[in-house]
């Protein structure tokens, strides 16, 4: 599924699926959804992995996944059927189809399912969820998260509190892995601007700091537009400001758990090179280099170490090394160009008195390590891993992990005001996810309705 600009160039796609599902959710225009109210959860068993080990006895996780739209469970639902993961019948015809005697012995009980069972809840979203339990590993919307903590908030009930990139995080990065100029600075100071600072060029990338608003998709913008497009916004946001990086010939997106990466698929392929606005992805047919899976693994990772990102997802985007000019982006016959801007640059400077990660400095960095006739790899952005799209990665411990990170993102609040992690590990405040005042003003009042 891919949400495409309107075909003015300088209106930009939503620069990451994970993030762009919430600019399609209205309460107040979706009749439609109203066929999405009850739907039988779907319960999937991950087979144990080295990285994962197995327990002896199964444990029960819970994953609830809020969202209007039915095809983000549909997602998770393919996990269920790939090979070597177990299914329990819940809520629908068995399938005893199979003459498999793996499958049958395991219809029959007779197979110890291994490593954990994840039970999928699916709530549309249209009404606040009220039974959400303390340690339940949450798949949001961020405009959905916003509502219901404020409606949360009208009960006197504690916020839900996860995990995310803190604000600037970026700006600790090493010009090696940027690849080009970047700042983040307020709607306010950029509209007292008489010039685009220097390094940025004439149109550079701009979007939201913390999330996505739809009266400010990513988009290359020209200083005029760009401050005709931030006049509304409230002047304490955060706009991250980016130079463009030609050359871009794929993205991939690496899934980070405590500071690891544990999965990673491509995302999207450019079909022009040079201005980043014909971009192909992974649910258009696109295909990969999957031989630089580990630049990308070791690209996200040196980053998440140097950024202090706990779990999230990292976009890492590939130009071509200048001994393989050559090499040139694969793709599935068919696939056409779309129209719309491909490469929006995440932040990088560090905001004024932002506190230091958890994370940070866990690892001393050294340079990047790319191997002869590879890429350059940069990092483009980081998002949190419980609005990441769920992609269809490729193993039993690749879904393992994503699964696992977004648990690990549900953070609790004890009473001295610390947050923790489900397993007892101290997390930062800087690393709780706080949203943007543009986001707040546009969502926060979403399930005022209802008490």
């Amino acid at each position: 599924m891919s949400w495409q600009s309107s075909g003015n160039k300088n209106e930009g796609r939503f620069r990451n699926d994970s993030l762009r599902l919430f600019l399609s959710l209205s309460i107040t225009s979706m009749p439609m959804m109203t066929t999405l109210l009850s739907r039988s959860p779907r319960r999937v068993t991950l087979e144990g992995t080295e990285r994962f080990p197995t327990r002896k006895t199964p444990e029960m996780v819970t994953m609830r996944i809020i969202c209007p739209i039915f095809w983000v469970q549909n997602a998770f639902q393919t996990y269920v059927d790939k090979s070597h993961i177990h299914a329990p019948h819940i809520g629908g015809p068995s399938d005893d189809s199979s003459d498999d005697p793996s499958d049958k012995a395991r219809r029959e009980g007779l197979v110890t399912p291994l490593g954990k069972t994840w039970d999928f809840n699916h709530d549309n979203g249209l009404a606040p969820s009220r039974d959400l339990d303390d340690g339940d590993p949450v798949w949001i919307t961020p405009n959905l998260l916003i509502a219901l903590n404020a409606f949360r908030a009208a009960g006197n009930e504690e916020p839900i509190a996860l995990e995310a990139p803190s604000n600037g995080w970026m700006g600790r990065l090493p010009a090696d892995l940027l690849g080009r100029a970047s700042m983040t600075t307020s709607v306010a100071d950029i509209l007292t601007w008489t010039h685009i600072p220097a390094g940025l060029g004439a149109e550079p990338w701009s979007q939201l700091d913390q999330g996505r608003v739809p009266e400010f998709r990513a988009a290359r913008r020209d200083l005029a537009t760009l401050r005709h497009d931030l006049a509304g916004a409230p002047a304490d946001s955060a706009i991250t400001v980016s130079a463009h990086i030609p050359g871009i010939i794929e993205e991939w997106c690496v899934i980070v758990h405590d500071g690891e990466a544990v999965a990673s698929c491509g995302y999207c392929v450019h079909l022009d090179a040079d201005d980043g606005h014909g971009i192909a992805t992974i649910f258009d047919g696109a295909t990969f280099h999957e031989e630089y899976k580990g630049l990308v693994e070791r690209t996200a990772e040196r980053a998440a170490r140097l950024g202090g990102l706990g779990n999230a997802s990292v976009i890492v985007g590939f130009v071509p090394a200048a001994a393989k000019n050559e090499c040139t982006p694969r793709h599935s016959h068919g696939i056409s160009a779309s129209p719309t801007n491909a490469t929006a640059n995440g932040p990088a400077a560090k905001l004024a008195n932002e506190p230091a990660s958890e994370f940070a400095g866990k690892a001393t960095d050294r340079p990047s390590d790319n191997r002869a006739g590879e890429p350059a790899a940069y990092v483009i952005e980081a998002d949190p891993v419980w609005c990441t799209t769920p992609y269809p990665f490729d193993s039993d411990a690749e879904i393992q992990g994503f699964l696992e990170a977004i648990a690990d993102s549900r953070l609790a609040r004890d009473a001295d005001g610390t947050y923790r992690h489900p397993d007892g590990r101290p997390a930062a405040a800087a690393n709780v996810y706080s949203p943007d005042p543009w986001m707040l003003r546009l969502n926060h009042r979403r399930y005022l309705g209802f008490r």
